[in-house]
């Protein structure tokens, strides 16, 4: 388990690198989990806390509510200009 969040970090942490916050992205898939439909547009504002991806890659948070939603990055593709 220990491995596994190191590994997770170092995931993050190239992620925060190669990202450009804020960014629009699109719903490209859809999961019972979320509440994004297939093609709806969001704004990525951040990647979220590296305790909310101890079980499953949720990296990047949305405007959502008052506190945000954290959503795994393979459900959304980047829009671009």
């Amino acid at each position: 388990m220990i491995y596994y969040r190191k590994v997770m970090r170092y995931k993050l942490y190239y992620l925060e690198e190669i990202l450009s916050f804020p960014f629009l992205a699109k719903c490209t898939a859809k999961r019972v989990i979320s509440p994004l439909q297939v093609g709806d547009e969001i704004d990525v504002t951040g990647l979220a806390p590296i305790e909310e991806c101890n079980r499953e890659m949720f990296v990047v948070m949305i405007p959502w509510g008052k506190d945000g939603l954290g959503m795994p990055l393979f459900q959304l593709g980047r829009q671009m200009p």
